[in-house]
Formats: C-alpha cells, sequence, structure tokens
C-alpha cells in the first residue's frame, strides 16, 4: 500500500510518501450512536504507520468507486464484531 499525504506548513507544502501493509480492519459502534459507526484501517511500513478512518457513508463510496473501476469490490463484506 502507498500512502501520499500533502501537509501545509505555514506558507510551505510538504509531501509525505510512504510504503507499508495492512495490518488490521476493525469497526468502532458506539450504542448510544448506532448510524455514526466508524471504521478504521491500521497499516504500518518500515518508517511509515498509521490509521485510516473512514464513516459509513465514506466506506460505502469507496466501495461504490472500486465497484464502477474494477471488479474486485463485488465480494467485500463487512464483518461486524462484537465485544
Amino acid at each position: 500500500m502507498n500512502v501520499k499525504v500533502k501537509k501545509r506548513n505555514g506558507h510551505k507544502v510538504e509531501r509525505i510518501q510512504g510504503t507499508g501493509d495492512v495490518k488490521e480492519v476493525f469497526s468502532n459502534a458506539d450504542f448510544m450512536h448506532p448510524g455514526e459507526e466508524r471504521i478504521h484501517i491500521g497499516f504500518r511500513g518500515e518508517h511509515f504507520s498509521g490509521i485510516i478512518e473512514l464513516s459509513r457513508a465514506e466506506a460505502r463510496s469507496v466501495s461504490k468507486s472500486i465497484t464502477k473501476m474494477t471488479g474486485l469490490g463485488r465480494k467485500i463484506k463487512v464483518i461486524r464484531l462484537r465485544e
């Protein structure tokens, strides 16, 4: 996985780029607000790591975009973990 980030630092724009592997994907559901579920994608490389956080609507949008571009998105399933 390649990650490219542009960050504004004062009047300059810094570009950060790194590679890594997806280590885990998990969902954070709040019982008080069931519609505000978040999906987290954790990744880690040799010198680069982070978490990408998506709302339910953002995850659906990404899934639809992937499905339109390739046939890979057809078999994506959401797995809900219970604690």
